[in-house]
């Protein structure tokens, strides 16, 4: 039985974050890296489309 990956997107302006956060993320069996944006203008275009599962943002993200 094929389960469905949970599909993270990572917002964070610093491309060493997200890096180092996809590595830990792409370790798990139930989650997958699906996103990596370093804006609030990309990230609502990918979300928009609906296939994405869990977003984490930095908390301290420029114009969000």
């Amino acid at each position: 039985m094929i389960e469905k990956k949970i599909k993270v997107m990572l917002l964070d302006d610093h491309p060493a974050i997200r890096h180092g956060i996809a590595m830990a993320i792409d370790l798990e069996d139930d989650m997958t890296v699906a996103a990596q944006c370093s804006n609030v203008e990309d990230a609502i275009k990918i979300i928009s489309n609906g296939s994405i599962d869990i977003v984490l943002v930095d908390i301290s993200l420029e114009g969000g």
